[in-house]
């Protein structure tokens, strides 16, 4: 973008001023003039604050509408904060009753919940986080009826299911070849090591990696969620380490990584809405 073009965005705006604004260092304000690179979210604040395109490229424009399309009940749904109750449900089962295990699974329902509304409200099986149902599935499984091997089997559904869902699409082939990859890792695991457990865990990485996915493509960072990681420590060093009691502690970065952008974001959308009135 070009510097001049810039800086006629900031109007009258002091440096210092639009920084607050955006909720930015004055640093990066004095950068973006200077270099004409700025990050794409501020774009669209940008576009916010001045009512003009700002020369946003057309899939962050189309991400925007997205966003800004989200329909009401689901707006509803995510304002629940449903992490902190699986945290709570969680502290309350461990301090009571001392099952720290299994009872780390409830965190396996934080993406069901929040995939759920998604795919009620947008009327659309493919938003539905599938993997997480049958990890949950197979975990029990496992634990009560100890059928590691062959309930293995029911992780080939995954595949089948966005198959399914999914329309034939470049970006989704390379999901779906992962999601393989990760099946044959854990198929070797058991059959060679006899690992079936705790090794399941590598399909939560599936998860990481659709997250991911979508950040780089969206060049969105609040895509990335924290979750899938710290659920694999916890597991691996639970079961090896037999620490599933002092280690739940880790389980608290969850809240503690989302709480931050929650705020930050509300207070970003806020201070637009106080300068355009």
């Amino acid at each position: 973008m070009d510097q001049n073009e810039l800086i006629k965005y900031r109007g009258n705006y002091s440096v210092e001023e639009l920084a607050e604004i955006l909720n930015v260092n004055t640093t990066d304000v004095e950068n973006w003039e200077k270099t004409g690179e700025i990050d794409e979210q501020v774009l669209i604040d940008l576009k916010e604050l001045y009512e003009e395109e700002c020369n946003i490229p057309n899939y962050v424009l189309e991400m925007q509408k997205f966003k800004n399309s989200t329909p009401k009940g689901l707006v509803i749904w995510n304002r629940i904060p449903y992490p902190i109750i699986a945290l709570a449900i969680f502290l309350i089962i461990g301090l009571v009753s001392d099952y720290w295990h299994p009872a780390w699974a409830i965190f396996l329902t934080i993406p069901v919940y929040y995939s759920l509304g998604s795919s009620i409200f947008r009327h659309s099986l493919a938003l539905f986080n599938y993997p997480c149902i049958v990890i949950g599935v197979y975990a029990l499984l496992g634990f009560i009826c100890d059928l590691w091997s062959p309930g293995w089997i029911i992780f080939l559904t995954i595949p089948l299911y966005y198959l399914i869902c999914f329309s034939i699409a470049s970006r989704k082939f390379t999901f779906i070849v992962y999601a393989n990859a990760i099946l044959i890792i854990y198929l070797v695991i058991g059959m060679v090591f006899d690992l079936w457990h705790p090794w399941w865990v590598l399909f939560l990485s599936i998860i990481t990696y659709f997250n991911i996915s979508r950040m780089i493509s969206y060049k969105y960072f609040w895509f990335f969620d924290l979750y899938p990681i710290v659920l694999i420590i916890y597991i691996l060093c639970g079961y090896f380490l037999d620490l599933w009691h002092p280690l739940w502690v880790i389980l608290l970065l969850i809240p503690i990584y989302h709480i931050p952008q929650l705020i930050m974001i509300h207070k970003r959308k806020m201070k637009l809405h106080i300068i355009k009135k």
